[in-house]
């Protein structure tokens, strides 16, 4: 409310707590503590209350001598007139909001000879989801989800002989997600002051609680950008030779996983009523209050973190060879051997913990197992045999 922005909390002042404070003062519930008076008396931590600039008026902070923090005065200018006087739900705003899909797919085959046939497919799908709330950077806590999807196949068939057919296909599926907040080019310490982030994006505010006034979670929650990049390709050979039809291949497949993590480089603050509170009451007497200890810069917890950028990555090949021999008009033998690799998915340059129970831990007297940051897991299987055997008969 206006009045808590001029540092008047008389609203939120309650009924008298049963007990005096141990220098016999009345605490009532709601009551504003300066965390600059903090003490020690007859083995409690006590405070006393923010009386205003006149020494008089209970629950009020005098903002010509409090020691209110610049950053919070800063962000106080980013405020909206209020629609209305209440502790909470106090404005109103209407804004767009709507969902964009769109899906184009384009498909081709052409016979560039008797012998030789091409095939082709692409195929675009978008959708963008507006999260916004109406308000701009750095209340807003609204994003903008984006995700867009490019696929890609291409095929060729070649009839070597009127026996023999080869064929050869390629294929990518381009994914990218992102979720940026509408005004992300916001610097935190030309407009707020605020040192110590590592992005242009707005810091993340909240109160612990909104039921006797505040403000509600601005600043991004989660920022962050997917892409997943996945080639394919296969090569076959169909051969059909007397009572046999044998047919060789070649399989690949490959994913690639960028993540570019910008949460909580723009920095996050929670602020607890707990700060601005009469200690020795803990949270049994309601007193403090959370908009008290933001306008004082009194925050109760947080997290900085810089960019966090990684990379996942894996990938397959298969051969394979197979034949379908009819041994008798009434009996068909189908045998075969596939080879298949895969890799684990791993991070390129080793940046994620594993766990890992051979290694010694130092912490706990060398004891076996700890976690460690390495690129290769496990050891990747090498004989992935898989033999083909069926018999049919009629």
């Amino acid at each position: 409310t206006e009045a808590f922005r001029n540092g008047d909390f008389r609203a939120v002042l309650g009924d008298p707590l049963p007990d005096l404070d141990p220098l016999g003062r009345t605490v009532y519930e709601g009551t504003i503590y300066d965390p600059t008076t903090t003490r020690t008396v007859g083995g409690q931590v006590v405070r006393d209350p923010f009386m205003g600039c006149d020494g008089q008026t209970l629950n009020v902070i005098c903002m010509s001598t409090a020691d209110i923090d610049p950053v919070a005065a800063n962000y106080e200018r980013f405020w909206p007139t209020l629609t209305t006087n209440s502790l909470t739900n106090n404005y109103a705003v209407s804004w767009d909001s709507g969902t964009t899909q769109t899906n184009v797919a384009v498909k081709m085959d052409h016979n560039l000879s008797n012998k030789l046939k091409l095939t082709g497919y692409y195929a675009n799908y978008k959708i963008n989801v507006d999260y916004t709330d109406g308000l701009d950077a750095p209340l807003s806590a609204g994003r903008v989800f984006t995700e867009q999807t490019h696929t890609i196949r291409r095929g060729a068939d070649y009839t070597i002989s009127p026996t023999m057919l080869f064929n050869v296909g390629a294929g990518l599926m381009h994914f990218v997600f992102k979720d940026p907040q509408p005004n992300i080019n916001f610097d935190p310490l030309a407009e707020l002051g605020l040192p110590g982030t590592f992005v242009t994006v707005a810091p993340s505010l909240s109160l612990s609680s909104t039921s006797r006034g505040g403000f509600r979670d601005t600043g991004p929650v989660a920022y962050a950008s997917t892409w997943q990049i996945k080639p394919t390709g296969t090569a076959s050979l169909a051969w059909v030779r007397g009572n046999h039809s044998m047919k060789f291949g070649f399989e690949m497949r490959a994913e690639s996983h960028p993540v570019s993590v910008i949460t909580p480089s723009n920095g996050k603050w929670i602020f607890d009523p707990v700060q601005t509170g009469m200690p020795y009451l803990g949270t049994a007497g309601s007193t403090g209050h959370p908009f008290a200890s933001f306008l004082l810069g009194r925050f109760n917890k947080g997290e900085i973190g810089i960019p966090n950028r990684f990379h996942l990555g894996k990938h397959a090949i298969a051969l394979y060879a197979q034949d379908s021999w009819k041994v008798t008009p009434t009996l068909t033998l189908d045998y075969g051997m596939r080879w298949d690799f895969q890799t684990y998915l791993q991070e390129t340059y080793g940046r994620m913990p594993t766990w890992d129970p051979t290694a010694t831990n130092p912490d706990y007297g060398n004891l076996p197992g700890r976690t460690v940051y390495r690129k290769d897991i496990a050891n990747n299987y090498p004989h992935a045999w898989g033999p083909r055997l069926g018999l049919a008969w009629q």
